[in-house]
């Protein structure tokens, strides 16, 4: 049994008529009765009583039209929805982000996507950078918000944000009140920075601005993530240079304060398998294209 079968059926229990019922379907009368047969005698008994006058259902005609209703009309919804998820709106879209993004572009992303694409469903997750790159190779998410440097060729990128670093200073410290600093304000203070080899290369890129200074400072203490090094630095064990970012981070005891001359910058991109061609990755991309694009 087809869907056709069912409209046919539908159309003459409706009409109690052939004739009338092959207009209203456009077809001709002498194959649609034929299918009606086909369709009874598949069924293993009659649909109809037939009379001078036209057609009657019986019981079992009767029962048949009632649920073959329910089924065209599902079969409407199902075609509708699947043809909703083809064009992008509707579906599922799987996001995963670094922690300090949750609170610079995450937001933005989000608020403008769900705008433009309010039935797609968006599932979030905090994702180190490593852990991300594998997740959108295999596919357990689709989009990634990350740092570079990603060097895996089967992940196209998508730059975001270009901010330089501050210095994240204590607040009653005596530098903390300078419009400026530079490094060599700070090559003689107690530094907490991210470890060596930690994938935003942080620590390798502070390093060598001091290197390419003449400059030789002092890390004492190492964090992975950005608020537990602002958390130190607030309690008045170190000073930091961080992504400016960080400022929105609000911190009793915390100050930060403009680095020049350092060269130093973070970028944050949106990263994703060059072999997801789903739709709604392809509407949160052009959605983060114009982001970058608004003045």
């Amino acid at each position: 049994m087809e869907l056709r079968h069912l409209r046919y059926f539908i159309a003459v229990a409706e009409e109690r008529n052939f004739s009338r019922a092959a207009v209203r379907l456009n077809i001709a009368q002498p194959p649609l009765s034929q299918q009606i047969r086909r369709l009874e005698r598949d069924l293993g008994f009659d649909l109809f009583i037939r009379t001078p006058k036209g057609v009657v259902p019986t019981r079992a005609g009767e029962v048949l039209l009632k649920h073959a209703r329910i089924v065209l009309e599902s079969s409407a919804v199902a075609i509708a929805a699947a043809e909703a998820a083809q064009r992008g709106v509707v579906g599922r879209l799987t996001i995963a982000f670094f922690n300090s993004a949750a609170y610079t572009i995450l937001p933005k992303l989000l608020k403008a996507y769900r705008a433009a694409q309010p039935g797609v469903e968006v599932e979030v997750r905090e994702m180190v950078i490593a852990d991300q790159i594998d997740a959108l190779i295999e596919g357990h998410i689709d989009v990634g918000i990350l740092r570079p440097p990603v060097m895996d060729t089967r992940v196209d990128m998508l730059r975001l944000t270009r901010e330089p670093f501050v210095v994240a200073l204590p607040a009653d410290h005596k530098l903390a009140a300078k419009r400026r600093l530079s490094l060599a304000d700070v090559s003689n203070q107690r530094l907490v920075s991210y470890p060596y080899g930690h994938l935003t290369g942080f620590r390798e890129r502070t390093d060598a601005a001091f290197v390419a200074a003449g400059i030789t400072a002092t890390t004492l203490y190492e964090a992975t993530q950005i608020h537990t090094i602002c958390g130190l630095v607030a309690s008045g064990a170190a000073m930091a240079i961080v992504p400016a970012s960080a400022r929105v981070l609000r911190m009793e005891g915390l100050r930060f304060v403009p680095l020049s001359g350092s060269g130093l910058v973070a970028e944050t991109w949106l990263g994703w398998r060059k072999q997801n061609s789903i739709v709604q990755l392809k509407s949160f991309v052009d959605v983060a294209q114009s982001l970058i694009d608004r003045p």
